[in-house]
């Protein structure tokens, strides 16, 4: 689902937060390999925004912290995940909070 989604359609955290992580590790990257990267600092705002616009989807009421909006195959043959909380996306949620406090 992530990216291919059309206009309108319902949001995917997870996408957000694996691509947040996984920016943040690109820049980490960069910045260890000696001119690895042009301006490896880049991608960290880009990490930072789309992090901040998933977690801006967390529940502050009953239950609280619930990280929904996952979508593992949306309009699949079941429906159990096209609105979810899912382990991936919470993993990826604490590893890119952990990773922007470096940053």
């Amino acid at each position: 689902w992530d990216y291919d989604a059309l206009p309108g359609a319902p949001v995917d955290v997870s996408a957000g937060v694996i691509s947040a992580a996984g920016l943040f590790r690109l820049v980490e990257a960069c910045r260890a390999v000696a001119g690895g990267c042009a301006q490896a600092d880049r991608w960290t705002p880009l990490a930072k925004r789309m992090l901040t616009a998933a977690l801006e989807r967390v529940n502050r009421a009953e239950p609280i912290g619930y990280l929904g909006d996952q979508v593992y195959t949306l309009g699949g043959t079941q429906t159990w995940d096209d609105d979810g909380e899912l382990v991936f996306g919470l993993n990826y949620a604490v590893e890119a909070i952990a990773l922007s406090r470096r940053h």
